[in-house]
């Protein structure tokens, strides 16, 4: 199962709400436990990267891009 956090869920619920009606478990709501927010932290990055706002990076060794002033 994977976490999502509650900005994107209530975002894109009725996508959610259609697999329910498919007979598929999409929510567990559950306490928050030590270690939690990596996971949460993670969903929020890898949503950016599905959206198109972030794009990892190709290496660990990459140059960032040159950052121009204006």
């Amino acid at each position: 199962m994977r976490t999502v956090a509650i900005k994107i869920l209530k975002n894109r619920l009725s996508e959610f709400v259609r697999l329910a009606t498919q007979g598929e478990v999409v929510a567990r709501v559950v306490a928050p436990q030590t270690g939690d927010s990596a996971r949460v932290s993670d969903a929020l990055l890898a949503e950016l990267v599905r959206t198109g706002v972030l794009m990892p990076a190709l290496a660990e060794d990459a140059v960032p891009p040159v950052r121009w002033r204006r």
